[in-house]
């Protein structure tokens, strides 16, 4: 999980390294992508997608629908501190 965001901090900021001062944000990113991809569950389940309440019906959304989002969409929350790290690319 860490090599994996390692690599989405690296391409975002267009840097070869990640910098000492992004350590505890890969951190909390890569607990927080561990989160949302439902890791160490038996049986993962996605979102709740719709909700029918007569004769009730739930149904969610792929669980593997983070994994299949880009690493753009997760990285949003997390700009305003990759940003200040990222180099432009010519």
């Amino acid at each position: 999980m860490l090599d994996k965001i390692q690599d989405m901090v690296c391409n975002y900021c267009n840097i070869e390294e990640v910098p000492k001062g992004l350590e505890n944000v890969m951190l909390n990113m890569a607990v927080d992508l561990y989160r949302a991809e439902s890791l160490g569950q038996e049986q993962a389940e996605g979102t709740v997608k719709s909700i029918t309440e007569g004769d009730v019906t739930v149904s969610f959304s792929s669980a593997s629908a983070v994994s299949e989002n880009s690493g753009m969409q997760f990285l949003k929350g997390y700009t305003a501190q990759l940003n200040r790290y990222r180099k432009l690319k010519w």
